[in-house]
């Protein structure tokens, strides 16, 4: 059986769904998590875009693109939150042409699976 992580907004508009374990987990410290985060990191998990099962039912999820002039990798980076209550659910780094969904674990609230 395959580890699944649940997730969600604050306002439980958007439920996120995580298969298996991520490719890799990290604390970044860019800028962009420092202020997302309000502190010097922010812990992500990085998982295939194929592993991340998003349900908008109130169709209040929203994107805001980082133009790649300001983005380390000189890409585009694309990042998701609630439109309703903004809570900062993943991003999508263009590096790797949206192949690749980075994480916020903050919101991950459980995980189904052994054990």
């Amino acid at each position: 059986m395959t580890t699944q992580y649940q997730g969600a907004c604050i306002c439980k508009s958007i439920q996120v769904t995580l298969q298996g374990e991520p490719v890799k987990s990290i604390a970044c410290h860019c800028i962009d998590c420092q202020k997302s985060a309000g502190g010097p990191f922010q812990t992500c998990a990085i998982y295939d875009t194929k592993n991340v099962k998003v349900e908008d039912c109130s169709n209040t999820l929203k994107k805001y693109i980082f133009p790649k002039e300001t983005v380390g990798s000189g890409h585009e980076k694309h990042k998701f939150f609630c439109g309703a209550c903004g809570t900062h659910l993943y991003n999508q780094p263009m590096k790797h042409n949206g192949e690749k969904t980075v994480i916020k674990t903050a919101f991950i609230d459980s995980a189904d699976g052994p054990g």
